[in-house]
């Protein structure tokens, strides 16, 4: 007999974090996303601080859109749960 093994999911928004490369007048920042509908999108764009990693820069990222956004007045525990990335982007569930 064959069963299928139940897979825990974590389930919640998703905030994407980019790098921004410097320009001739601004230095390497961060820019968090989340593109709640067709109407709202949130972004936060942080500078980048050399004392950290780059992940950590990213998390950065995502945390000051958190504290930002209206939603923590519906939703005040919201916190990043989850982490995950390719080769351009940084992606957080927040639930």
């Amino acid at each position: 007999m064959i069963t299928k093994e139940r897979t825990q999911v974590v389930e919640g928004m998703c905030i994407k974090t980019k790098y921004i490369g410097p320009t001739d007048y601004k230095g390497t920042r961060i820019k968090a996303i989340h593109k709640r509908d067709s109407e709202r999108t949130w972004t936060k764009t942080i500078s980048w601080d050399y004392s950290l990693e780059a992940k950590e820069n990213h998390l950065e990222a995502a945390k000051e859109l958190i504290a930002s956004w209206d939603m923590n007045e519906f939703y005040p525990d919201m916190k990043i749960v989850s982490c995950g990335w390719d080769h351009e982007h940084y992606y957080f569930i927040v639930s």
